[in-house]
């Protein structure tokens, strides 16, 4: 029987895999933290896939999830790995801070949606930060750039971000000043460090980037062979298109993922 595993999956499960998340979005789902280890024996495992997970953990985690890849894998098995693409997004800033200094129409909305992309996630201290508030802005500049980016994602996270400020809006004066108390209790009790701290710490902001030549490093480094940048439709893994785990070729996951392959 093959045992595939989906880390870290978010709303992207398919029943043929074993999928986990630290916050499960359905009962099939099982919840689990990836840094107590794969709950699975060593060589058990035929496939394992993660994306857009490994630069939410610190270097130390991230060298210690990849191991733990390594250790459950069967020889032979692949390990499929997706990140925010660092070559990418410098390469995408560059030109659009060559847009801006031409003063191409667009070109400023473009410079700050490729900065915000590029840092905001690494920096933010509260949920959303610098780019959700670009994704409710109406600058069209920003909101194409950030569909050519992120596809249709980038739709889900603007209307989640609007709604977001018009519940808000729509909060009863009431409601509103309890909030503001216990929110004035909890920082007096905590302090300003510990709630960007427990933010810092929570899961969204990245604590790390890399590009090809890293993490090709980083999975040469934990015993992985045959590294190879693929594509959405692109696996060693059988019948991987027919999971959907990355979309389709008309509405992929995301259009910014580097996505590597290796044997163990």
């Amino acid at each position: 029987m093959t045992t595939l595993v989906n880390i870290g999956c978010g709303a992207r499960w398919h029943d043929a895999w074993s999928n986990f998340d630290l916050v499960p979005l359905d009962p099939s789902i099982k919840k689990f933290d990836l840094r107590r280890g794969l709950p699975f024996g060593d060589g058990e495992v035929d496939a394992v896939y993660h994306s857009h997970v490994l630069e939410h953990l610190s270097r130390r985690d991230a060298v210690a999830l990849v191991n733990e890849c390594a250790r459950v894998l069967a020889p032979g098995g692949v390990l499929r790995v997706g990140v925010p693409d660092l070559e990418e997004l410098a390469r995408q800033y560059l030109s659009a801070l060559e847009a801006a200094r031409r003063g191409d129409p667009g070109g400023a909305g473009w410079q700050e949606w490729a900065v915000a992309e590029m840092i905001d996630q690494l920096a933010r201290q509260q949920p959303g930060g610098r780019c959700a508030e670009l994704l409710t802005s109406d600058d069209e500049a920003v909101i194409r750039h950030s569909r050519e980016r992120w596809g249709t994602e980038a739709d889900e996270l603007r209307a989640a971000a609007l709604e977001r400020r018009r519940t808000t809006a729509a909060t009863p004066p009431s409601f509103t000043r309890r909030a503001r108390s216990f929110a004035r209790a909890r920082l007096a009790r905590f302090g300003e460090h510990g709630r960007v701290g427990r933010y810092r710490l929570g899961g969204e902001p990245h604590l790390w980037m890399y590009d090809e030549v890293s993490l090709t490093r980083l999975l040469v480094d934990s015993g992985f062979t045959a590294v190879t940048n693929v594509t959405w439709d692109q696996s060693r893994i059988p019948a991987w298109s027919s999971f959907g785990l990355e979309g389709t070729a008309d509405s992929p996951f995301k259009f910014d993922t580097l996505t590597l392959e290796a044997t163990r």
